[in-house]
């Protein structure tokens, strides 16, 4: 696997913008390295051999932690009465909650 590129300021800037974030130069200075050492840590972990490691869904249910810390019966239970919800928002009609548009 191709290591990963390296952040830079303008990579942090670009990112800014299209989330439409307004940063300070030295909050992208802190974020170029934030995330410079967050992808360095992945790369690590990429570099693992985990080619005989068998797969789990959830750490609790690895050998031997499943007795007091196992996860509870996933069981039906009856949801939110939805006239009741109604009745308490702002603006709610033909069964529906009514929100502003965010969308133009």
């Amino acid at each position: 696997m191709p290591p990963m590129p390296k952040v830079t300021f303008d990579l942090v800037l670009q990112l800014a913008a299209l989330a439409h974030l307004s940063l300070t130069d030295e909050e992208c200075a802190g974020f170029t390295q934030d995330l410079e050492r967050i992808l360095g840590y992945a790369e690590s972990l990429q570099a693992l051999d985990t080619e005989h490691v068998e797969p789990t869904s959830h750490a609790l249910l690895e050998k031997g932690l499943e007795g007091e810390a196992s996860l509870r019966a996933d069981e039906p239970r009856p949801g939110l009465d939805h006239e009741r919800l109604l009745d308490g928002a702002p603006d709610g009609g033909d069964g529906l909650f009514k929100v502003p548009r965010v969308l133009p």
